[in-house]
């Protein structure tokens, strides 16, 4: 019994945010901000505290929200979060449903799917879809030493952390550029979505901006002072 006391409680320390969701009522999930709340999950952590439509998201949970067999030839669950994979029965992973047929089962592409933690089966949840958020485009700047740093290098390594979900380019137009002195080249990072990824993650710009900042802060040659974000463009997907 000891053996699987500890993993339990190394799974929860894992992800043990400072609030949970919703802020009243169970079940609920470990959250890092409650503005990443979504009915009983986090967005941040891709979980929900179950893979029942009516436990997650007060949301119908009928024979038809089961996706198993035909329906899993038709559409596909695709994770919010892409390193959220289920593997046990903590593990409910909240997604979107990407039809693979024109008929989709009937389902709508975008709806929210849930993993039941302990196969590729999964809920989907009619008519519930994700919030559409101002989704915004941001720039990383820095100075660094013009001797030892390779923003080739940096930008490989930057992007190596964030994932494949986050593009990651050199800035063509920088805002407000910083004032580089002797022996300091200015260094600045575009920051969005990956529009050939599906679905387009834009949720998870903000939390990539933040990766990068501490990324290019710790950097040989950059001076931590100097790294700022800004934010460049936002709308409504």
């Amino acid at each position: 019994m000891l053996p699987i006391l500890s993993f339990f409680c190394f799974v929860y320390l894992a992800y043990s945010g400072s609030v949970v969701c919703p802020k009243t009522g169970q079940p609920s999930v470990s959250c890092d901000v409650d503005t990443q709340c979504l009915s009983h999950c986090c967005l941040t952590s891709g979980l929900c505290p179950s893979s029942s439509c009516v436990s997650s998201f007060d949301a119908p949970n009928d024979a038809r929200a089961n996706c198993v067999n035909q329906c899993q030839a038709q559409v596909a669950c695709i994770p919010v979060v892409p390193t959220c994979r289920p593997h046990n029965r903590l593990q409910h992973c909240i997604g979107t449903i990407s039809c693979l047929t024109a008929d989709c089962d009937g389902r709508a592409a975008g709806d929210i799917c849930l993993y039941d933690g302990v196969s590729v089966n999964f809920k989907i949840c009619d008519g519930f879809t994700l919030p559409e958020d101002p989704y915004c485009e941001t720039q990383v700047q820095f100075l660094a030493d013009n001797y030892y740093l390779s923003l080739a290098d940096l930008k490989t390594h930057v992007i190596g952390s964030v994932g494949g979900g986050i593009l990651v380019t050199e800035c063509g137009t920088p805002l407000d550029p910083l004032t580089a002195s002797e022996g300091k080249v200015f260094g600045c990072f575009s920051v969005e979505a990956n529009p050939d990824n599906t679905p387009v993650q834009w949720e998870r710009v903000p939390t990539a901006t933040a990766t990068i900042v501490s990324l290019v802060s710790a950097y040989s040659g950059v001076d931590p002072t100097s790294v700022i974000s800004k934010v460049v463009d936002c709308n409504v997907a």
